[in-house]
């Protein structure tokens, strides 16, 4: 059985973090936590970025078709990119209630939930065309401007393109 990266992250840092926030106590929580459980996850994307083993590759699985190959390791590589900026937004947004030391009220609402897992929300929202914009900029790198001919033989009949670009343009 492999482990994933965010479900070991996630394990080791509740396991030091609950001893270590009873003792410290509320205001510690309340500022710190989602620090230190946000910025190990954005650790753990950024080394798995820096030695070449992207999040993504562990969640999207490259298929049989090698010819596709390159085209899902540009969107394991893209997702994983925008995934860690989402977790950018998300740990600056904890760090500032954090270092303003903000009280529970309308700005620590904003700051601290509304603005982080708002940006999460969106982005999980974008995962799926950014996904398409990857692949197919991958593919069209990869193949060229030809690139459904040489993928999808079968797909790309003449008689089946037009059909699809007058489907498209009535759009």
């Amino acid at each position: 059985m492999k482990f994933k990266i965010f479900d070991v992250v996630n394990v080791v840092v509740y396991t030091i973090l609950a001893p270590i926030a009873f003792y410290a106590g509320e205001d510690f929580s309340r500022l710190w936590a989602g620090v230190i459980v946000i910025g190990s996850l954005l650790l753990s994307l950024l080394i798995g970025l820096a030695i070449d083993q992207p999040f993504m590759k562990d969640e999207i699985p490259l298929g049989e078709n090698e010819q596709q190959h390159p085209m899902m390791k540009a969107v394991q590589l893209g997702l994983t990119y925008f995934l860690t900026a989402i977790f950018v937004v998300m740990f600056v947004s904890n760090l500032v209630v954090a270092i303003l030391g903000l009280k529970f009220g309308v700005a620590f609402i904003i700051i601290n939930y509304v603005i982080p897992y708002g940006t999460l929300g969106i982005g999980m929202q974008l995962m799926k065309p950014l996904g398409r914009y990857f692949w197919v900029s991958a593919a069209e790198k990869e193949y060229g401007p030809n690139w459904q001919q040489v993928l999808f033989p079968d797909a790309t009949d003449t008689n089946l393109l037009k059909e699809n670009e007058n489907k498209q343009s009535s759009v």
